[in-house]
């Protein structure tokens, strides 16, 4: 076991909403509805500390919604902000995936806790947040390295030229 390269500080539940739904219809023979990572609107902001890009803050939003109460027996709204440090001998090429990827899991495991601690005060059993994960998958690294290098071309200048292009050449076998 070695230390992580990133560092939490310390973190902030910035807010939190929580509710029992009345018109939940709990059933002891039919077990309730798992959370799934579909039901959930998870959202991630990130940020770089203004003088020392090894300081960040990762904001974290989790929330389940059911306005209706019949598929879950709770709504509720999380929102955690995280300060963390960044180890200088971590490979400078490497820390912007390794912090958009383990800040926000560091946050969800709190929301994870705090929120099975505050559901299970209810009068339903505890929600327990499923398993996820913040590492993009290969597709969304390549548009975003695409997005980038978009990003860093020079803008073309559109001239009203037209461009004009050779018939191709017709070949004859004898």
């Amino acid at each position: 076991m070695r230390p992580s390269p990133l560092q939490l500080e310390g973190y902030l539940v910035t807010e939190l909403s929580f509710k029992a739904q009345p018109n939940f219809e709990y059933d002891l023979e039919n077990p309730l509805t798992t959370v799934q990572p579909a039901d959930l609107t998870v959202e991630v902001a990130l940020a770089e500390h203004q003088d020392d890009r090894l300081r960040r803050n990762c904001d974290l939003t989790v929330e389940l919604a059911d306005p209706i109460g019949i598929k879950f027996p709770y709504v509720f709204r999380a929102v955690f902000t995280g300060f963390f440090r960044i180890s200088e001998n971590y490979p400078a090429k490497q820390v912007d995936l390794m912090f958009a990827t383990n800040a926000p899991a560091l946050l969800y495991s709190a929301a994870r806790e705090l929120l099975a601690t505050v559901t299970g005060r209810g009068p339903y059993p505890s929600v327990t947040l499923p398993s996820v994960t913040f590492l993009p998958s290969l597709t969304e690294v390549a548009e975003q390295k695409q997005s980038a290098i978009n990003d860093a071309r020079p803008a073309r200048k559109k001239t009203a030229a037209k461009s004009k292009t050779k018939p191709a050449r017709k070949t004859s076998k004898n």
